[in-house]
């Protein structure tokens, strides 16, 4: 027998992943649909649609944080890092310990390096905007060094895999600068969506 009401997991995802003033009123129509027997597949379907929707409409208005991100971590040169002397001999220091303690210290050289990175580009991205405030700007780097910090742990793992150089240095390196950096700007500017979104083209 059909469950009077819809899936409460559903909702929840509906409730919290969707901004607030458009998932009331969805919440309604899929309900009053729902109770006319609509089954659970279509509802969680009309959730999953309204979710993807609500994501290509951030994505597009926040297309300036996206594209500062892919261009700071695409500007870091990480081959000539990687084969810099301090820079080696520091990591290798840390990769003669015993394990798990060098795969430990690999990931929180990276990490460190790359918040230094992040730190210097969210604070110069938030000055030119003018919408610097040390609040916003801690909750952002908050975020996301825990990004970077598990991206980072991937890398190291993709790094015992050798893969294809080219990809590694210039893909699979950079994704974790780039995800931190634009999250922490997602968090760091929450009302940037409408003062981008006025820059998309009609």
């Amino acid at each position: 027998m059909k469950s009077s009401h819809p899936p409460s997991l559903a909702t929840w995802v509906l409730e919290h992943l969707l901004p607030r003033g458009a998932s009331e009123p969805l919440a309604g129509d899929l309900l009053e649909d729902y109770g006319q027997g609509r089954s659970a597949v279509w509802y969680w379907r009309q959730v999953l649609i309204a979710i993807m929707v609500s994501l290509s409409k951030e994505l597009r208005s926040r297309w300036v944080t996206i594209m500062f991100g892919a261009v700071v971590s695409s500007a870091v040169p990480w081959k000539e890092i990687w084969h810099n002397s301090e820079f080696q001999s520091l990591l290798l220091w840390g990769i003669r310990l015993p394990w798990p303690m060098s795969l430990f210290y690999s990931i929180a050289y990276l990490s460190a390096f790359e918040t230094v990175l992040l730190l210097v580009a969210v604070s110069a991205y938030l000055g030119v905007t003018r919408s610097f405030n040390l609040r916003s700007f801690l909750s952002g780097l908050l975020v996301a060094l825990p990004v970077v910090g598990l991206g980072n742990v991937g890398v190291a793992f993709l790094l015992v895999l050798h893969i294809p150089y080219f990809i590694f240095y210039y893909v699979v390196w950079r994704l974790p600068l780039f995800f931190g950096l634009v999250l922490a700007l997602w968090v760091a500017r929450p009302g940037a969506v409408r003062a981008e979104a006025t820059r998309l083209p009609a």
